[in-house]
């Protein structure tokens, strides 16, 4: 009983923490917008769905690994294009345009 609560307390404090970190992120990206194109590298369905998206900026090549949901996992495949939204100040810093829209 004991080791399922705090397995429990566990998995909702490393879910808390995932959202937050992706809310930070979101709201330091919409700070100082900029829109560009990214390719797909990579996809997994390992625990979730993911895709991990390649973006250059200023000769600087960067990578991000979101979550997406079913419909755009299955809508995209390794080599397509895709658009994206980082950070004019903090590059590394980036989120998949279709996120803004999905709401």
């Amino acid at each position: 009983m004991f080791g399922l609560l705090t397995i429990s307390i566990v998995i909702y404090g490393i879910t808390w923490y995932l959202e937050r970190r992706h809310e930070d992120i979101k709201r330091q990206v919409l700070r100082n917008p900029v829109e560009s194109m990214g390719i797909i590298s990579g996809v997994t369905a390992y625990k979730g769905k993911g895709v991990t998206v390649k973006y250059v900026v200023n000769q600087q090549k960067f990578e991000i690994k979101p979550s997406v949901t079913t419909k755009f996992y299955n809508s995209v495949s390794i080599g397509d294009s895709v658009a994206i939204v980082y950070s004019k100040t903090d590059p590394d810093r980036a989120i998949l345009k279709y996120e803004l829209e999905k709401r």
